[in-house]
This record gives C-alpha cells, structure tokens and sequence, in this order.
C-alpha cells in the first residue's frame, strides 16, 4: 500500500516536486531499513542480550542489582521466529517502497531526456540494496534486498530503452554486461570463498554508495540551490 501510494502521488505531482517526493521517500526507506533488526525484536519483545563493556563488566556481582527476567525457553523461540517474521516484513516492505520510489524519480517524462541527478540516485539506491542484501544469511531477507535493486536497474534500463529508442544499441550494450555480471557473480561466487582483502572492498563499495546517497539526495530535492539562494 505504501509503495502503490509513493506511486501515486509522485507520478501526479509536478516534476521538481516529484523528484523532492521521491527522494525524501528513499531517505525514509533506507533509514528504516538500518533500524530494522532493532524494529523487529523491539515488536516482537525479544530481550536484548547483556553486552560487557569497560566501564561495566559482565560478571555475578552487579552491585546488588535483580537480574532480568528472561522468558521460558519455548515463549523465548516463539518470539524469535516473531522476530524473524517482522524482519522480513519489513525489510519486503522497505524494499518495495524503495524501488518504487527510485522508478517514480527516474521517471523521464517524454521531451524531457534524461535527468543525470535523478537517474545517479535511483542507481545508488539500487546498489545500496542489493548491497545490504549481501549482509544477511538467510534468503527471506536477503531475496526481497537484491530483488529490489535489480528490479531498479532493468527498469532504469527498459525506461532508457523505450525513451531514447536511438541509443537503443547502448542500452543493449549495457543490458547484456549487466546480465553477463550477474550470471558469473551468480555462478562463481557461491562456489568461491573470498579473501579479507575482497570483503574489505566490498564494504568499501558499499559504503561509498551510502555516502554518494546524501549529497545526491540533497542535489535532487533542491537543498543545495536552497542553500545557494539563502
């Protein structure tokens, strides 16, 4: 509902404001999809683990303070799986809700061409999601990430397709190499284990594209020219 609603109201509202819509709503998607582990077990009232630090040890003598009462072992299970069960809500949700606004703000309507600021943020949110589904184990979670950020990319691709139908041969280009890079990552990177070394830079990759994620964020919405005109 929120994604078909985003959709909507981005699609009938003019074109800065659109961009301003969308932008803000790709803000709020990625925002809560950080917080979502916390999310999911605050719903689901699981008790957090204690966790030592320096300045207070974890040992049997806590200044006299009453220990917490931790649930039964069975209603302690049945919590995780709330749990685990709100973690995939949320992140299918978020995920949705992060792809339709990336399509909405790379929506090029016909005469207008390509909008650089807009497509470079609608393709940074498409690698900040498939990068984040990489840091999940299981494929409930990690499916609905990479889903999403392929799904911006083909249609990022299909809009430049059928807009600019004489570069046609470009965006042929660029398909195939996109299709060629997820047959060998899909193929090769399971049966590979990968260095420190290329974890590193992975992580690196991903947290240059969250940080690309702000400045274009502020240059699609306006805050920059704001900031100019003050």
């Amino acid at each position: 509902l929120a994604a078909v609603g985003t959709f909507a109201v981005a699609t009938t509202l003019p074109e800065a404001r659109t961009a301003t819509v969308s932008s803000a709503v790709i803000a709020a998607a990625l925002i809560v999809l950080t917080f979502t582990a916390r999310l999911s077990m605050l719903f689901a009232r699981l008790p957090l683990p204690p966790v030592p630090t320096p300045s207070n040890p974890l040992d049997d003598d806590r200044d006299g303070l009453p220990e917490p009462e931790l649930p039964g072992l069975t209603e302690l299970t049945e919590r995780a799986g709330r749990a685990r069960s709100y973690l995939t809500g949320l992140i299918v949700a978020t995920s949705v809700v992060a792809l339709t606004a990336a399509v909405a703000l790379a929506w090029s309507w016909p005469g207008q061409g390509i909008v650089w600021p807009n497509l470079a943020l609608a393709f940074a949110t498409a690698v900040v999601l498939m990068f984040r589904g990489r840091t999940y184990a299981g494929a409930h979670q990690a499916v609905p990430l990479i889903s999403a950020g392929i799904s911006v990319v083909l249609a990022l691709l299909g809009g430049m397709a059928w807009t600019h139908r004489d570069h046609a041969l470009v965006v042929f280009a660029i398909t195939m190499t996109v299709l060629l890079l997820s047959l060998i990552l899909g193929i090769l990177a399971p049966q590979n284990t990968f260095s420190p070394v290329m974890r590193r830079a992975a992580e690196l990759l991903d947290l240059a594209a969250i940080a690309a994620i702000v400045p274009l964020i502020c240059w699609v919405s306006g805050l920059f020219a704001l900031m100019r005109g003050l």
